[in-house]
């Protein structure tokens, strides 16, 4: 699982850094605020000259001090390509008030890839070696295998751990990845687990096959297989799964989904089936519906009734975009068979300035608010960043403890605060006003804000 974590880790920041540096004359996202029934956090961050993040600062707000109070802190260093060098943790320690070491991660890119992970040492006050990843590549940059070390404290040595292996045909597709454990007794590695992948004259995947190694009688039993048949716009058409049975030592039937799409190839419907004795019997169907620019607007599920022999609902979900093609809804509802009506479960609203960057996002758990996140930018043009002068970027408004708290305001500036049905109930220069729960429109100087009081 560790081994996931680095090379997952590596991956996002890697990319977050090359696609920060692709797109000049952008907006960075300075901080974002979040507000639940638990309370109210911040997180703040920073970017180099090259629009690179170099550290994520978390806060909590104290309700009694009406301050912010530190909790977590993540730095990041790069190279001159952007890849990341460096991935630091901290905690916040309250009784020193100072950052205290979590984890630390390097890289280096010399004949391959290598991730080293430490961990903060209190008693000595110091960063301790922890695992370490060696990643290797062929001539076409694929990757062949990645070996995963631990670090005994004892001999100051690197120890095997997991390793895996890939291989490739001639397109660049994989067809094999198996990974092995580290035997200690005899100093060798033991197979653990492979998959085995097929491929048609396009290049997409016909079947997929896992195996694990069983020890008894050193030999691969099967786990789970995957066959798919596609249509002439190489598109899933029907695809097999089967398990493994150990009586006979051969694959058998599972289950089978089929696919069908509408002229846009855009997926309309699935059925999936279970096989029981000799045949099919219908299982799960979905149904997905689009707007006029190929956006999926709905979703519908339904399972089998095996007394009606009939498709019961089952639950749904709703889209809804603006003109940009941002979400600006989206909504889950199951079905209640009493009522023979959807109820909504959950739902999310997200709102956007003019350039398409998102400024608030609300989820509900039924009826109920339960987060809340508003997003504040930086302008990054010309290997430069600076504040945005507009004052939509200038304040910090948040909801706590029953009250609408405004931040970074001069002492004149104007506050007039509505319910959603236009009413206004606040007009002034105050920072902190206490409201009863609901939701409000906040103007300051005409820039307006959607809060919730809880």
């Amino acid at each position: 699982m560790k081994r996931y974590l680095f090379i997952v880790v590596f991956v996002i920041i890697a990319l977050c850094s090359i696609s920060n540096k692709l797109y000049a004359n952008r907006k960075l996202c300075d901080s974002t605020i979040t507000t639940t029934t638990l309370g109210t956090q911040k997180t703040i961050c920073s970017y180099d000259s090259n629009g690179y993040t170099t550290s994520m600062t978390s806060y909590t707000w104290n309700t009694e001090k009406s301050s912010w109070i530190p909790s977590s802190k993540t730095e990041y260093e790069h190279n001159s390509k952007g890849f990341p060098t460096s991935t630091t943790s901290y905690t916040w320690n309250i009784e020193s008030s100072s950052w205290i070491g979590s984890s630390k991660i390097e890289y280096t890119y010399t004949n391959g890839n290598n991730i080293l992970s430490y961990i903060w040492n209190l008693k000595s006050a110091s960063w301790e070696k922890h695992m370490k990843s060696e990643l290797k590549y062929n001539s076409n940059n694929n990757l062949t295998s990645t070996i995963d070390y631990t670090w005994n404290t004892e001999s100051l040595t690197w120890v095997n751990y997991y390793k895996n292996e890939y291989k490739y045909n001639e397109f660049g597709k994989k067809t094999l990845e198996a990974s092995f454990n580290w035997n200690n007794k005899t100093m060798s590695w033991d197979n653990n687990k492979k998959n085995e992948y097929t491929y048609n004259s396009e290049g997409v995947t016909l079947s997929e096959a896992s195996y694990s190694w069983n020890t008894s009688s050193s030999s691969w039993i099967g786990s789970y297989k995957i066959e798919n048949n596609y249509n002439g716009n190489q598109l899933s058409r029907t695809s097999y799964s089967y398990k493994w049975n150990s009586t006979l030592s051969s694959w058998e039937n599972n289950s089978k989904t089929e696919y069908t799409y509408n002229s846009n190839n855009n997926l309309t419907s699935e059925i999936s089936y279970t096989w029981k004795t000799s045949s099919w019997i219908n299982n799960k169907k979905s149904e997905y519906t689009y707007n006029s620019r190929g956006e999926e607007i709905s979703i519908f599920s339904y399972t089998w009734n095996t007394y009606s022999s009939s498709w019961m609902f089952s639950n749904r979900n709703e889209h809804k975009y603006n003109t940009l093609g941002k979400e600006t809804f989206y909504a889950s509802y199951s079905w209640n068979e009493e009522s023979s009506s959807w109820t909504q479960k959950t739902r999310t609203e997200y709102t956007y300035d003019i350039d398409g960057y998102i400024l608030n996002q609300i989820m509900y758990y039924e009826s109920m608010v339960y987060s809340e996140t508003n997003y504040y930018y930086s302008l990054y043009s010309n290997n430069s960043q600076t504040n945005i002068s507009t004052k939509q970027y200038k304040y910090t408004v948040f909801a706590s403890n029953h009250q609408i708290i405004i931040q970074n305001k001069n002492i004149d500036d104007q506050v007039r605060i509505y319910t959603l049905n236009g009413r206004c109930v606040y007009k002034g220069t105050q920072d902190e006003i206490a409201l009863p729960s609901d939701m409000y429109i906040v103007f300051i100087n005409n820039i307006s804000y959607k809060v919730i009081v809880h």
